[in-house]
Order: structure tokens, then C-alpha cells, then sequence
């Protein structure tokens, strides 16, 4: 389970074992879920005593491409393919997808369960900007199963769209794959999946990069077993991973 590989890493931590492993500069990109980066960071724990995370919220794909080519950063994980073309050649590993659903609290859930999708006809969504990938794949979903709901919030912090959502100001998008995040966390219960809608994920390096075969251990560990659930996300974000808001060079 992620708990005993958990509480195994922080004991070798602890005892020494890991202390000559290099530093790891992961960068994630706006829309990466905090928990779920923890869960892909998870296998590099094993060979990365030193990890540090920076939030690129406030960075453009040009702007993050440039911190890899100047060794800023060695791997971001992204919820799209790096930009074409670049003067560096990048490479975008997959590591998966996740079914998109939509999340409410107990009450606006029970109201919506039944009859769903057109149950959302006229409801209040809380969305990521209509110019991402996924808004703009909500807005086609929404077009295709002939449903109009309200976007009354429109943000890329995940955080803020799941705490105004366990509120009860209306129903929220997200990745199943945070299903016990939310429900945990914030209380969110699914209403229904989005069909035919899912979110991939990659990590972003340099072709020629000194970590590949850290970043071979992210994807090959990410690949070779089911999506993870989100458990155990809190104490490994706590104690084994440094995270940063500061910019980067």
C-alpha cells in the first residue's frame, strides 16, 4: 500500500540511507493537482531523498520549456504536451488519464444524481477558464448531451473551485481519479462522469537530461499499475517533499 511504502521511505530517510541522492527540481504546471502530483512523485522517493517542487502558475509553456533548457527544473508534470515547436527538444512521457466527473456536496448531489446529465440543466458550475483544454472540453460536452448549466466561477485554482463546491455553490469538475481527495477532504461526492472526456497527464524533460533515468522510474511506475487513489497524499506532501512558490530561474 502507499502507506507502508510511505512510512518505509521516510524510515530510510530518517536513518540515512537516501542521504547521497541528488536534488530533484519538479515543476507543476497550473492545472496538476497538488494531491495527484504526490501520487506520481511517490515512486521517485525511492531513488530522490532531495525532491523540490515549484508551482508554475504564473508561467507560460514557453516560459516553463525555458526553465528546463536552463536546468532550472528537470521534469514538470503537465496536463498537455509542451508547445510546438522549440528550440529544445522536449519530450512529453505519458503517464496515464483520469475520467472527468463532476462533484458536489451530499445535498446538491442527491438533488442532481437522479436523472444526470440534463439534471445540470440551469445548475451553477464551477470551471476552469472556458480557454483551457478541459473548459474547452466541458463546453463541447455540454453542447453534445444539448445541456446548458450556468458557469458562474471561472479559476485555475483547484483548491478554491473544491472548497466553493463543499459551500454549496455548485457543482465542480474534476479528475476521478481525486475521488477520495475530494471526498475527504471536502466532502464532494460524485454526481457523474463526463463521457468520453478524460485528462491525460505527461512529465516534461529535456531530451538529453542528467535525471532520465528517474524520470524512466516515474513513468514505467506510473504505467504499470492502475491509477492511484489519493491516499495517505497529506503526510507524504509533509514530510517527504520540499514545495516552493517562489519563482525559479
Amino acid at each position: 500500500s502507499i502507506f507502508s511504502t510511505g512510512d518505509a521511505l521516510l524510515q530510510a530517510m530518517r536513518s540515512g540511507v537516501a542521504q547521497e541522492a541528488s536534488r530533484l527540481n519538479v515543476g507543476l504546471s497550473e492545472a496538476m493537482p497538488k494531491a495527484l502530483a504526490v501520487l506520481l512523485l511517490q515512486p521517485m522517493l525511492t531513488e530522490m531523498a532531495n525532491i523540490h517542487v515549484y508551482s508554475l502558475a504564473e508561467r507560460t509553456p514557453e516560459q516553463i520549456v525555458a526553465a528546463l533548457a536552463a536546468r532550472s527544473l528537470d521534469v514538470v508534470l503537465a496536463d498537455c504536451h509542451p508547445p510546438t515547436p522549440t528550440t529544445m527538444e522536449v519530450h512529453s512521457h505519458p503517464l496515464g488519464s483520469s475520467p472527468m466527473a463532476f462533484y458536489a456536496n451530499q445535498a446538491h448531489r442527491d438533488a442532481l444524481v437522479q436523472g444526470f446529465p440534463l439534471s445540470l440543466q440551469g445548475s451553477q458550475i464551477l470551471g476552469t477558464s472556458s480557454g483551457s483544454v478541459l473548459g474547452r472540453g466541458m463546453q463541447e460536452w455540454c453542447q453534445f448531451t444539448g445541456i446548458a448549466p450556468k458557469l458562474a466561477v471561472e479559476t485555475a485554482d483547484q483548491a478554491l473551485l473544491f472548497g466553493m463546491a463543499q459551500a454549496g455553490l455548485g457543482v465542480v469538475m474534476a479528475a476521478d481519479v481525486l475521488q477520495e481527495e475530494l471526498r475527504d477532504r471536502y466532502q464532494l461526492q460524485r454526481v457523474g462522469y463526463l463521457e468520453g472526456l478524460s485528462q491525460p497527464y505527461f512529465a516534461w524533460s529535456l531530451a538529453k537530461s542528467a535525471v532520465a533515468p528517474i524520470i524512466r522510474t516515474l513513468c514505467q511506475a506510473t504505467l504499470a499499475r492502475p491509477w492511484l487513489q489519493s491516499t495517505a497524499t497529506k503526510s507524504l506532501l509533509d514530510n517527504d517533499i520540499t514545495t516552493d512558490n517562489n519563482s525559479i530561474h
